[in-house]
């Protein structure tokens, strides 16, 4: 339901059947704990009122992607949902362990595209060359500065860049 598309190297006998998509960074453990809740609710069922929907969110890595497509096309209608718990792993938590906490909790994922056009050259000439590589890279020091002077400390916040570069034909 929710592979990424990367190799997977060992040699457990939980590996991916599914040459060159494998479930990482937890989520084969946010299914299992979701399908655990949702065999714990249902045998506790008549011991409380109400729906109980249980929704798990693939593709959270992408934009759009996650909760923001589900909830377009109306995963918190029919019936209304009105309290939402969000779960994720924390591997720094020591197991055993729950944490809670409301309001946000974790980063959500937002893409930016930018261009950096440049002009080649010769290295003995380099002031007759435009170096995006050069431009690119105080780019992204820059960038790594937007969110400690911009973005206030007590609220999560992280930039990330990935797929940073891409030549040119």
């Amino acid at each position: 339901m929710d592979a990424l598309p990367i190799e997977e190297k060992n040699t457990t006998e939980y590996i991916s059947q599914n040459k060159g998509v494998m479930h990482a960074c937890g989520h084969d453990v946010h299914t299992t704990c979701l399908l655990g809740a949702a065999k714990i609710l249902n045998e506790l069922k008549d011991e409380f009122e109400g729906t109980i929907k249980l929704i798990f969110q693939p593709a959270e890595e992408k934009l759009p992607g996650g909760a923001s497509i589900m909830i377009k096309d109306g995963v918190l209608e029919n019936p209304k949902v009105e309290t939402i718990f969000g779960q994720h792993v924390l591997p720094q938590l020591e197991t055993g362990k729950v944490a809670f906490k409301s309001g946000i909790a974790m980063a959500s994922c937002d893409e930016i595209y930018i261009t950096v056009k440049g002009k080649g050259g010769h290295g003995a000439v380099p002031h007759l060359a435009i170096d995006p590589i050069l431009i690119a890279s105080h780019l992204v020091i820059a960038l790594q500065s937007v969110v400690s002077r911009n973005a206030n400390p007590t609220l999560p916040s992280v930039l990330t860049l990935v797929n940073l570069l891409r030549m040119a034909p």
